[in-house]
């Protein structure tokens, strides 16, 4: 059996102690099969404890045999509501953390690990791990991870109702050189389903966050390696509903129904500053209040959408980029789609943006947001480079001031130097007037253009 040092009785006792000292021992406990630690509090600001269960410097433990455990309603003042871990451990299935609090970081697992201290610094938890109800008014509601080496979670994982008043609802990954930090975390996740975790400021779901004081920027990064399969619904933040991304991120799922709370909360799904990539789908994902850009994605970093992928239904309220805002580097995939999103530009190019797409993409019944001010397809900013694949496909889109998703992808097109004709109809009226006003200014060939009084 491994011996992990319980605190239920001694916590009043407990002094500060500096980093990498070795803590007194408390009573020592067996974790066991099927074993429930729950009710522990940790009221007293100089006890750094978790409330259940503290791992120290240089133990070294396993339980990989150990499953089924469960951490319930523990409460600490200090960072770790249930559990501490200041070595690497390796954890059985099933392991559970419910209805956890801490006063600072994580309400369920808190994690520290110093690159100097003469221990393991890996951690696993198996499949069927479960974080559920837990809180924080710091970052990471259920788990956060300060430093480590590598934090592997199992499949059917299910993170659920997290909530923190600060970053990541369910979990924060974030690395401090000022502590003596030389590098990141890599943060690696099975199958798992992330539903209805809220955040206060950033990242709904996960807050890969680095340290991005401006004063003290990490030139490192925690990479965070999300399974094929997994889900992010209903989720919601500030800004990044579902994800925010400072470092590196690679994920591969389905996020519907996530929402930013925000005036200007940017990305319904995902805020991305780092280097992501991303597959599967995005559906009905919301930026929802004024000026938020971005209905499912916002990006101001590198972000590689992958073949295949879908995004449909996602909006956003006043703002750019139904399905994508784009102020940094993106690449499209071959054969995405891009059906019924609602936004000034489904794909919206700010000022200076880089934007590559794949062959087969198709934009198909995509409209206005309530300005009605850019195209119902693609809005080019001021000096954006945009580059598409061959046998791309514009049907059905739409937007209400300069004629419809037609006349802004034909302006746009005109825009980047290319020969560029459309085939319309307009009326006979001071409207259609305009129309071709714009489209002759951007160059764009008229000689297809058909006059009927049907449209006036």
């Amino acid at each position: 059996m491994s011996r992990y040092k319980h605190l239920a009785d001694l916590l009043k006792i407990c002094s500060v102690l500096p980093a990498l000292a070795v803590m007194p021992a408390f009573a020592a406990v067996d974790i066991t099969e099927g074993q429930v630690i729950e009710n522990q509090t940790n009221n007293d600001g100089a006890n750094q404890n978790a409330a259940g269960l503290t791992i120290t410097y240089g133990d070294s433990l396993t339980t990989s045999g150990v499953n089924n455990v469960t951490f319930n309603n523990n409460s600490s003042v200090n960072s770790g509501g249930a559990m501490k871990a200041l070595n690497g451990f390796v954890a059985g299935d099933g392991w559970t953390f419910t209805n956890n609090h801490s006063d600072k970081m994580s309400g369920g697992l808190y994690v520290k690990i110093p690159e100097d201290a003469e221990s393991n610094r890996n951690i696993v938890l198996g499949n069927g791990t479960t974080f559920s109800g837990n809180t924080s008014v710091g970052p990471g509601g259920a788990l956060g991870i300060e430093s480590a080496g590598t934090v592997t979670i199992g499949d059917n994982t299910k993170f659920e109702s997290n909530s923190t008043e600060a970053d990541g609802g369910a979990i924060a990954i974030w690395t401090d050189k000022s502590n003596g930090a030389t590098s990141g975390t890599e943060l690696t996740l099975g199958r798992t389903d992330f539903t209805g975790n809220t955040a206060a400021n950033r990242g709904g779901a996960i807050a890969n966050l680095n340290n991005d004081k401006a004063e003290d920027k990490t030139d490192f990064y925690n990479t965070v390696n999300i399974a094929s399969g997994s889900t992010f619904t209903g989720n919601s933040a500030k800004t990044g509903g579902a994800i925010y991304n400072l470092g590196t991120m690679n994920v591969d799922g389905t996020f519907d129904g996530n929402s930013t709370t925000a005036t200007r909360g940017h990305g319904g799904a995902i805020y991305n500053a780092g280097e992501m990539s991303v597959a599967g789908t995005f559906k009905n994902n919301t930026a929802t209040n004024a000026a938020s850009q971005g209905g499912a994605i916002y990006n101001s970093g590198t972000l590689t959408v992958a073949d295949n992928t879908v995004f449909s239904g996602n909006s956003t309220d006043t703002g750019d980029g139904g399905a994508i805002y784009n102020s940094g580097t993106l690449n499209i995939g071959d054969n995405v789609t891009f059906s019924g999103n609602t936004g000034d530009g489904t794909l919206f190019m700010g000022t200076g943006a880089t934007t590559t797409i794949g062959d087969n993409v198709k934009f198909v019944d995509n409209t206005h947001g309530t300005r009605g001010l850019q195209s119902g397809a693609i809005s080019l900013g001021n000096n954006g480079n945009l580059t598409i694949g061959k046998d791309a496909l514009f049907r059905g889109n739409n937007a209400a001031l300069t004629g419809g998703g037609a006349i802004n992808t034909a302006t746009n097109f005109s825009t980047l130097g290319l020969k560029t004709s459309t085939i319309v109809k307009v009326g006979d009226d001071i409207q259609s007037e305009k129309i071709k006003h714009v489209l002759k200014k951007a160059n764009v060939d008229l000689s297809n253009i058909v006059k009927t009084k049907r449209y006036q």
